[in-house]
């Protein structure tokens, strides 16, 4: 099943400040009042009372959400579409529209609207009728306002600490695997540089090599005086790749405030760098007593541009959430 995490922040820059309350298509129009292009591909004029009923239902929608989960805020989608998140949370709960979403079959003129539904997309639903890379596969559908209400009430929700640790893990293990590769790189320019090509490799770890880091540790004299240089950092550099070449296990970090104080929720993440990475069950609270060793990873992180990676440190999702290696 494929699904398309976006977070507030995201979808707060594509909306481009347009207020949820007004129907932001009308910036699409052109000078003779023609829509040019929405997200189901209307044809309307702005004045049609097909837009304005359509605009109509789904600002009904919003008011009903807005009575079944308090607190609850809506960002500009599309033209019939709002996203449905709340302050301070990273993700949205997902999206709701009016239209017609179906994807086999299309109405033409005034009868189109007889198959426009209220809609909620949501990472909790699976529509099996749908393939795997349409939205409609995680939609649930009603002409009814009160049942497509009870739909957002029961599937739009906030991502808890556990499925946040999930979201990222394929871009965490890209940015280890190419750290590694970076690693493993160095030490084979290193070893070209003292006449030993490929000594990254194990097979090539043998008896030349045990006796060059013999004469090393002896203070033998080289005749090419810098050779013992080259020697050292080649094997620097292969120990480097040997300590960052095996499983890698972290914690999932998101910090945020909560009732004036300074918290976090951790959770570990084994095998980050596999593709059998597991999440773990299990989330521990802190509340201004994050552990050094973790607190001092997030913060050199902090330091870190969005979706980075750092070699034994860690990876920095955005300003509020980091994998940390344990």
């Amino acid at each position: 099943m494929s699904f398309t995490h976006k977070l507030v922040a995201e979808v707060l820059e594509r909306a481009g400040g347009k207020n949820p309350r007004q129907n932001g298509v009308r910036d699409n129009y052109a000078s003779d009042g023609v829509l040019i292009k929405t997200s189901r591909n209307y044809s309307e004029k702005t004045n049609t009372p097909e837009h304005l009923t359509r605009e109509d239902h789904l600002f009904d929608f919003m008011d009903e959400i807005s009575k079944a989960i308090r607190g609850v805020q809506f960002a500009y989608r599309y033209a019939y579409e709002r996203w449905v998140y709340m302050p301070d949370e990273p993700y949205p709960m997902g999206y709701i529209g009016y239209g017609d979403y179906r994807t086999n079959q299309v109405f033409a003129g005034s009868n189109r609207m007889a198959a426009d539904k209220f809609a909620v997309f949501s990472r909790k639903i699976e529509n099996v009728r749908y393939g795997d890379y349409s939205d409609q596969r995680h939609m649930r559908m009603s002409k009814n306002l009160e049942i497509a209400t009870r739909n957002a009430k029961k599937f739009l929700s906030n991502y808890s600490p556990i499925e946040m640790a999930e979201v990222d893990t394929a871009n965490v293990r890209s940015g280890i695997n190419e750290a590694l590769s970076d690693l493993s790189r160095k030490a084979r320019e290193d070893a070209q540089n003292i006449g030993l090509p490929n000594a990254d490799r194990d097979e090539e770890r043998g008896t030349l090599l045990n006796e060059l880091r013999h004469l090393l540790d002896t203070g033998y004299e080289f005749v090419d005086v810098g050779y013992s240089a080259k020697l050292r950092t080649m094997f620097e550099s292969m120990k480097e790749f040997d300590a960052h070449n095996g499983q890698v296990n972290m914690h999932f970090v998101r910090g945020y405030e909560k009732l004036g104080k300074q918290s976090f929720d951790v959770v570990p993440v084994d095998a980050v760098n596999s593709y059998n990475c597991k999440v773990q069950q299990e989330i521990t609270r802190y509340t201004d007593d994050l552990p050094e060793d973790i607190m001092g990873k997030v913060a050199a992180l902090c330091l870190m541009p969005d979706n980075s990676y750092v070699s034994g440190v860690g990876y920095r999702v955005n300003e509020s959430m980091f994998y940390v290696v344990r």
